[in-house]
């Protein structure tokens, strides 16, 4: 094969590892980003965002560390394999973070509504 299709191939695989990824957890996520935003609507949008995200973050680390003229086929794959997988595991460890900083962000908001409704004399909500 030539170098050229071999590098379209391994970049083409990366990506639909990347799209795999989020049809893995599209759902959970939306489940999540709708009670962090109160309404399904920008759940949508910030689900559409990182539907988008992920997938070029993961092109761009590709295209990015392109392996020179002179690299062997071999050095070639992994190079480019290397580069994408780190481009999709910085795109969900952002995610991941962000995520982690609103649910602990909303719990808190959470716990601090039910601890005056409480002092309030009046039923919390239930969970």
């Amino acid at each position: 094969m030539q170098p050229l299709t071999l590098y379209a191939l391994s970049i083409l695989t990366l990506v639909a590892t990347a799209l795999g990824v989020i049809l893995f957890l599209r759902r959970p996520l939306a489940r999540v980003l709708g009670e962090l935003c109160g309404g399904e609507h920008r759940a949508d949008l910030w689900v559409r965002l990182v539907v988008a995200v992920v997938p070029l973050t993961v092109l761009f680390f590709s295209l990015l560390f392109s392996p020179g003229q002179s690299a062997s086929t071999l050095e070639m794959i992994l190079r480019v394999l290397r580069s994408g997988l780190l481009g999709l595991l910085i795109s969900l460890g952002v995610l991941g973070f962000f995520l982690l900083v609103f649910v602990g962000r909303y719990e808190h908001l959470e716990q601090s509504a039910r601890r005056l409704s409480e002092r309030a004399g009046a039923p919390g909500p239930t969970p």
